[in-house]
């Protein structure tokens, strides 16, 4: 499982994109449908995530405690 790709918003700060239509319409975004250009969308990103988490779901490993560690932000 990977963070999410941000694209051409990877690695650069807000005061280097403030001003770029691209961030400003992702940033403002509230349907989560906005895509970081070369990268995905929110909603892509948590579709992703949740494929992941059904797949360790459907190991049918009960007996075993899965844990996840993920940063908050």
């Amino acid at each position: 499982l990977r963070e999410m790709d941000f694209g051409a918003f990877e690695m650069r700060s807000f005061e280097e994109m403030k001003e770029e239509p691209t961030y400003l319409a992702w940033i403002t975004d509230e349907t989560g449908d906005a895509r970081c250009p070369g990268g995905e969308s929110a909603n892509e990103f948590k579709a992703r995530v949740f494929r992941a988490f059904d797949a360790l779901a459907q190991r049918g490993e009960p007996e075993r405690e899965v844990r996840l560690v993920a940063p908050l932000g």
